[in-house]
């Protein structure tokens, strides 16, 4: 599983492809315009709680809507123990909920840097 994308990017894209306005969608997932919009322009990261409502209201994979390259069909997640597995984690752990936050707005290269630091930190242990 790899990032590929932005959630800025998947939520804003998703928005324009089926043609909702901001303010419909916020209507659609009970959010906020404003917050919509300023997760649209990567001003803003949403909970792992958020993004889990709005997946699951738009009946989208989680993990796609996060910009991994997985199908972007929920039906697919549920079938997939690994990535359930991390969601999971994301659910239960604050410090992996921290490290997504934090991730999920660095570009690939800043976040292929944090792996190699969390592994190198794992093999010192």
């Amino acid at each position: 599983m790899e990032l590929v994308s932005t959630f800025a990017e998947r939520i804003g894209s998703y928005r324009t492809k089926y043609d909702y306005t901001l303010a419909a969608f916020s209507e659609v997932l009970g959010i906020p315009a404003q917050t919509l919009n300023r997760y649209e322009l990567a001003q803003r990261v949403p909970k792992v709680d958020t993004v889990n409502k709005i997946a699951e209201r738009l009946g989208l994979n989680p993990l796609w809507l996060q910009g991994y390259n997985v199908s972007m069909s929920l039906e697919d997640f549920a079938e997939d123990s690994d990535l359930n597995e991390y969601l999971e984690q994301l659910k239960n752990r604050e410090e992996m909920r921290r490290l997504f936050a934090v991730a999920s707005s660095a570009s690939k290269l800043t976040i292929e840097q944090m792996i190699k630091v969390i592994t190198a930190l794992g093999e010192v242990q």
